[in-house]
């Protein structure tokens, strides 16, 4: 199946905010989010290419003290049960079109827990909180060399336990310094800015 760039996009945010909104905790005098932070992933080895056989790490760790960005404000928002995100792997085909990647890939989990879900194109994890932490490791193993798109979503719709009824919106870009946009020949430089950071990295 393929698909645009775009609707991948889409169907990431659409995705997590389906899976979050079904946290217990939700009630209905807590339909507005209140604060909103951000956290960072890396890629590493940061590498353009990749061998069969190798691994590639995704791997997330943040404070559970994090600083709302809207007020400048150290929070605890530890005690988050239903903070994770949708994970996606596709292979760029051409420039036009983008083909499910995930099954060119095994997978190794070292921080974090699967969540089940009706997702056919995508992986949903969610975090694990450990020593004040909040983690995600997750290892990528090609089986194959295809150029791909890796893509992780933005959370929403999350609630920490100091404040159940003050939800969150968490973003996550990945930092490396390079993240290889040259890749996808559907970006175009021109109406696409790839020195912002964001949820995207390319490799081969």
């Amino acid at each position: 199946m393929a698909t645009k760039p775009s609707v991948i996009a889409t169907i990431l945010i659409i995705a997590v905010v389906s899976i979050q909104n079904t946290c217990q905790k939700k009630s209905l005098d807590c339909a507005n989010t209140k604060y909103s932070f951000q956290i960072g992933a890396r890629v590493y080895p940061e590498a353009r290419n990749t061998n069969i056989g190798d691994t590639l790490w995704l791997d997330i760790s943040s404070p559970t003290s994090l600083t709302d960005i809207s007020f400048n404000k150290i929070l605890d928002y530890s005690g988050a049960s239903n903070l994770g995100t949708v994970f996606g792997l596709d292979e760029i085909s051409n420039k036009d079109s983008f083909v499910v990647g995930l099954n060119f890939f095994d997978y190794s989990l070292v921080d974090g827990k699967p969540e089940s879900t009706p997702l056919l194109y995508n992986k949903v994890y969610s975090f694990v909180e450990k020593n004040s932490k909040y983690l995600f490791k997750l290892g990528i193993i090609p089986k194959q060399k295809v150029v791909l798109s890796l893509g992780i979503s933005d959370p929403t719709n999350v609630y920490g336990s100091s404040d159940y009824c003050a939800k969150a919106r968490f973003i996550i870009n990945i930092e490396n310094k390079e993240h290889h946009y040259y890749l996808n020949t559907a970006l175009n430089p021109s109406n696409y800015d790839t020195t912002k950071p964001s949820g995207s990295y390319y490799l081969l």
